[in-house]
């Protein structure tokens, strides 16, 4: 699966929706036509994304409306590009979200209704193109149980949840390690994030710590990764049944034979 994000090649001074939008859709097509072609004829997934998640103007976050939606899917039919999923900013951000003092928040921001909006749209056009929600790490699961469109949002991503959880067990299992990978993260980030917590700068760059501590990390005794996996389980299944995913997995044997 291939996941293509053009989505900041947006013309503000665009006339129209395909003014607005032309160099992403150009940036998606060329890419989606490479990736086919080094595919051989195998069958591949394929995310696209309109609307650069997190972005702000003087009225907050500024979402994707439907008409972008379906005008940037359209164009790509016409390229003979087809995505499975398409992302959309409606509301949510990378990574966590902070209150004034650098704490970490819940993330509530996601525009339910501009996704339902967005979605029906899609149906609408006869564009069969599921939604992938970006942003997801710090957006209450309960909420996600009982309040996003199931059937509509299809795929979610949690990347930083799962470092979390990573860094969650080191911190326990691992201090020493633990305490060198913060040490270095804020030693090498600090000098560009001005103003920000400590908290903030660690988060939004441990995982460059990564590359750096590979030796120390993938060394790790046999209980912390016996934590680490038991934490990774167990929290998968609260997204699972977050999600409504259970009894899916027989879908995807049936698509793999």
């Amino acid at each position: 699966s291939f996941a293509i994000d053009a989505s900041h090649l947006f013309n503000f001074e665009g006339k129209n929706v395909r003014e607005e939008l032309d160099g992403n859709i150009a940036a998606t097509t060329d890419i989606a036509r490479y990736i086919k072609q080094q595919m051989k004829g195998k069958e591949f997934g394929l995310e696209v994304e309109v609307g650069e998640i997190g972005r702000k103007d003087t009225e907050g976050l500024i979402l994707t409306r439907p008409e972008e939606a379906v005008g940037f899917i359209k164009a790509l039919n016409e390229n003979d590009v087809f995505p499975h999923v398409i992302a959309i900013a409606n509301g949510s951000s990378h990574g966590h979200a902070y209150d004034a003092n650098g704490n970490v928040v819940e993330q509530l921001s996601i525009d339910i209704n501009r996704t339902k909006e967005i979605a029906q749209a899609l149906r609408d056009n006869h564009l069969n193109v599921g939604i992938a929600q970006h942003g997801i790490t710090g957006t209450p699961r309960d909420l996600i149980n009982l309040h996003f469109p199931k059937g509509d949002i299809i795929k979610g991503n949690v990347g930083t949840f799962w470092q979390d959880v990573a860094y969650g067990i080191l911190k326990i299992y691992e201090p020493d390690l633990y305490k060198s990978i913060v040490d270095w993260t804020l030693e090498k980030y600090r000098p560009a994030n001005p103003g920000k917590k400590d908290r903030q700068i660690f988060d939004g760059n441990c995982k460059m710590a990564i590359k750096e501590f590979y030796k120390e990390i993938y060394a790790v005794g046999e209980e912390t990764n016996k934590a680490m996996q038991a934490m990774a389980y167990a929290e998968s299944l609260v997204f699972f049944r977050a999600f409504g995913a259970y009894g899916t997995a027989s879908a995807i044997r049936k698509s793999l034979h």
